[in-house]
């Protein structure tokens, strides 16, 4: 019970519903719970990597996955968040084979088959993601997570009008939270900018009364061309250990920054490599 408490904190700040900052406490006193009632509990100490992950201190984090599956080596969730988190650290190749390795275990998960297809995106090999995405969707055609992902394969690939159908559909199903700033993004990198500024209007009111996660605002001023907001947002972002940075970045929707010399920087300040 203490493991799911801390994994849960986790994801909340991994979809972007709460800043990390705000529950770093509580999600390390669950796992920590955990880790005093049985030190040899391989999901605890995958709880404590995500947290260790989520502080970008990648090595402990690293430390912390690798000792938890070999604990418990059947554990799906922590190949898949494992893999997840090798592909943010640049190990994209044993990314996906962590990632396959959880899909082996647990064939019907929605969100592991949908991971394998974000993993395959970051690797530039949109195709088998898509397929992988696919399967998740003739699994449960209302999975928001494959719907989003299969957004960001066809912004990847110029694809914009199929990008912008996915990214409605996944506004539709998660009742206006997820694919927003995406689909902003996309309008604006049309040139559909006032409808890409009334995304942006509505996104910083909303963030002026609860937490938005800042790369969002980031995304959306990226696909306007506001290079200096976006990365005024990103800055913000980073002060705030936004949970939502270190994979957003991997996607389509910051693609207009990486050229510029901020963004180096800002890979580097995370603990990444310039080249990732």
């Amino acid at each position: 019970a203490w493991v799911g408490l801390a994994d849960a904190y986790s994801i909340l700040a991994d979809w972007g519903y709460v800043s990390f900052e705000e529950i770093l406490g509580e999600a390390k006193a669950a796992a920590t719970k955990a880790l005093e009632i049985d030190e040899t509990l391989g999901e605890a100490h995958i709880a404590l990597a995500q947290i260790r992950a989520h502080e970008w201190d990648w090595p402990t984090a690293t430390s912390e996955f690798e000792r938890g599956l070999r604990l418990s080596p059947g554990y799906a969730s922590g190949h898949q968040w494992y893999g997840s988190h090798l592909g943010i650290v640049g190990r994209l190749q044993e990314g996906i084979r962590e990632m396959e390795r959880a899909r082996e275990l647990d064939p019907l998960s929605l969100i592991i088959n949908s991971n394998v297809g974000m993993l395959l995106n970051w690797a530039g090999r949109h195709d088998e993601a898509e397929a992988a995405l696919r399967r998740a969707l003739e699994l449960d055609p209302d999975f928001v997570g494959a719907v989003q992902e299969l957004g960001f394969t066809f912004e990847a690939q110029s694809k914009f009008e199929d990008a912008i159908e996915a990214y409605r559909r996944a506004l539709e199903l998660s009742g206006g939270l997820i694919g927003r700033a995406e689909l902003g993004h996309v309008y604006g990198v049309m040139g559909r900018r006032a409808e890409a500024l009334e995304m942006l209007g509505r996104l910083e009111e909303e963030a002026a009364v609860r937490y938005v996660a800042p790369v969002e605002l980031a995304i959306l001023n990226a696909g306007l061309g506001n290079t200096d907001a976006a990365f005024a947002w990103l800055e913000e972002g980073y002060r705030r250990r936004d949970a939502t940075l270190t994979w957003r970045i991997q996607t389509p929707g910051l693609r207009e920054l990486r050229s510029d010399p901020r963004f180096a920087d800002l890979l580097r300040r995370l603990g990444f490599s310039a080249g990732l």
